[in-house]
């Protein structure tokens, strides 16, 4: 799965430094509002790692999967329900996990935790076991539950033990940053640049990846944050949906 984010982005050029063929996976979701924004970081990547020296595989075009062609799975889909009855799950989760069915063994670019929360590795703790092959995880069916095995069985987890932190070193050590800096994440963008307000805003500010972030998003991160932190969750998310009203 590839969306031009720096989890997934990451996970493509470090396989593609291992010299593996990748093909990445695309889904189409109209109502994502930073969709433009993803396709055009896809495409400008795409050609830099054409041009880059160093980075050998074979990147193939991007396959697209429209969000309403995703075949309906009511195992699948029940599993997911039954562990967000534990574990706050983003819900592409559950369509991630029909597209997987679909195409096994998909990486997914899910990274280690770095203080903050992740809801996927906290429900494949909370509901299995991962194994390792080559620091790939797995999901390990012999000790994960059903649900468990429905909704992650069929993904694979290159990045899982590595935080956005130690990427950033890789990045760096690779020599790699003219790429990585035309990646996209933002989920609400404000006029086709960064909001610094919603979650990936917030964990690349936290991860010291302010850089990823221009100035007037950055600013809106340390209001949003200081709202929230003095009046609760509740005032952080009115500024948030207010600036975006505003701009």
């Amino acid at each position: 799965f590839w969306t031009g984010g720096w989890d997934s982005t990451y996970m493509l050029i470090e396989q593609l430094k291992y010299n593996k063929t990748i093909r990445p996976i695309y889904i189409i979701d109209k109502k994502r509002k930073g969709m433009s924004n993803e396709i055009n970081a896809m495409n400008v990547i795409t050609e830099k790692i054409k041009d880059k020296n160093g980075i050998g595989g074979v990147l193939l075009p991007i396959e697209t999967i429209n969000i309403e062609d995703i075949p309906i799975n009511e195992k699948i889909t029940n599993s997911y329900k039954q562990i967000c009855t534990k574990v706050k799950l983003g819900t592409q989760y559950d369509w991630l996990a029909r597209v997987a069915l679909l195409y096994p063994k998909v990486a997914i670019g899910i990274e280690k935790p770095n203080g903050e929360f992740s809801g996927c590795v906290q429900a494949i703790n909370e509901f299995g076991k991962m194994k390792y092959n080559d620091e790939i995880g797995y999901i390990d069916k012999d000790f994960s539950t059903e649900e468990c095995i429905q909704v992650f069985g069929n993904m694979v987890f290159p990045i899982v033990n590595k935080t956005e932190i130690e990427m950033i070193e890789n990045v760096k050590l690779w020599g790699l940053e003219d790429i990585m800096k035309d990646i996209w994440f933002c989920h609400k963008p404000i006029k086709g640049k960064t909001c610094g307000m919603c979650r990936p805003c917030q964990q690349k500010m936290q991860c010291k990846m302010e850089f990823l972030l221009d100035d007037s998003a950055q600013k809106r991160y340390y209001k949003y944050y200081n709202l929230k932190n003095r009046y609760g969750d509740f005032v952080g998310k009115c500024y948030s949906e207010l600036i975006h009203i505003i701009k």
